[in-house]
């Protein structure tokens, strides 16, 4: 198997394979900064100038999330703002997930609206509450 390295159009690494039978496999190595910028560029997801709402529930998928936007706020030109709702579902990690959310915006500089249910509720309701405090947030911070 041969392997024919250089830089793709995409960002990443390109690597040429080729399998036994001679057929060829194109793989494209890049960052996950640079999958992350090169979706928001394709879908217009951000305009230069703007404010990124980055709705953050303290698991790893929203955490990695908020450092890959963190590291790309300036090349996008985008003002970042954290949110997150504790639905107070988990008690004590509900809580702590809050604190850890609101602490890791502190940490990387980013401001946070971090809010609580007054009330425990049921599952069936947190997406819909979830939009309409988005939503909250969204039209506060650019007020």
């Amino acid at each position: 198997m041969g392997i024919d390295e250089g830089k793709g159009d995409t960002g990443g690494e390109v690597e040429n394979y080729k399998g036994i039978q001679g057929e060829g496999y194109k793989i494209i190595k890049s960052t996950p900064e640079q999958r992350v910028l090169r979706f928001i560029q394709a879908h217009r997801l951000a305009t230069s100038g703007e404010r990124l709402l980055v709705a953050v529930s303290g698991g790893p998928d929203s955490v990695c999330l908020l450092h890959i936007l963190v590291k790309l706020q300036k090349e996008l030109n985008v003002k970042l703002h954290v949110a997150h709702l504790n639905h107070q579902l988990r008690g004590a990690e509900s809580e702590a997930d809050a604190a850890y959310v609101a602490d890791l915006a502190r940490r990387l500089g980013v401001p946070a609206t971090v809010a609580w249910r007054e009330e425990h509720i049921d599952h069936s309701t947190t997406h819909a509450e979830t939009i309409r405090f988005v939503n909250f947030v969204s039209d506060q911070i650019l007020a």
